[in-house]
């Protein structure tokens, strides 16, 4: 590493590197409504492989094997969701009393916090510049709800439509 260090070194290609790796995570951002759904798929296709492959050994195609393990992957999510449901819902119904009780056994470090709070309010009054420059104000921008909505997921959810298709037949097909 030493003598690599000591010898010329070429900018244009670090540059070029350094280009070529940003271009690619900038890429990755902005298509990841499209790669992330076809990365799953891979995953669970080198995962399933094994059974799938089990199953033809029994005499199941790999068409019908590879349906049957995605069916069964669903049925088991679908059943743990549905068992997961009831204690949920019912960490949910005792979430606000769990959240006053919390509240009542940190009220007492609220006066420290409040002193804390004056006494940062004071340093910022003391050093702050008595120049008699006019304050800035602040300009806050309000978006619409909907049309955040509309600009921000409906090319994720076109894209993950348009790939589910995609990935269903790629996982049949590494099978």
């Amino acid at each position: 590493m030493a003598d690599l260090l000591r010898g010329p070194f070429d900018i244009k290609s670090f540059a070029l590197t350094a280009l070529f790796i940003f271009a690619v995570f900038y890429t990755m951002y902005f298509t990841r409504a499209i790669l992330l759904p076809l990365v799953l798929a891979v995953l669970l296709s080198h995962l399933f492989a094994p059974i799938v492959r089990a199953l033809a050994r029994w005499k199941i195609p790999s068409l019908f094997g590879a349906g049957l393990v995605l069916f069964s992957a669903l049925a088991l999510g679908a059943m743990l969701m549905t068992r997961l449901a009831v204690p949920a819902s019912a960490w949910m119904e005792k979430a606000p009393y769990s959240l006053q009780r919390m509240q009542e056994k940190l009220l007492p470090l609220r006066k420290p916090m409040q002193k804390v709070s004056e006494a940062s309010a004071q340093i910022e009054k003391i050093t702050a510049p008595e120049n008699g420059e006019p304050k800035k104000t602040v300009v806050e921008v309000k978006h619409s709800r909907l049309s955040e909505i509309l600009f921000t997921q409906t090319p994720d959810l076109a894209a993950q439509a348009s790939s589910c298709s995609t990935s269903c037949s790629h996982m049949t097909r590494c099978f």
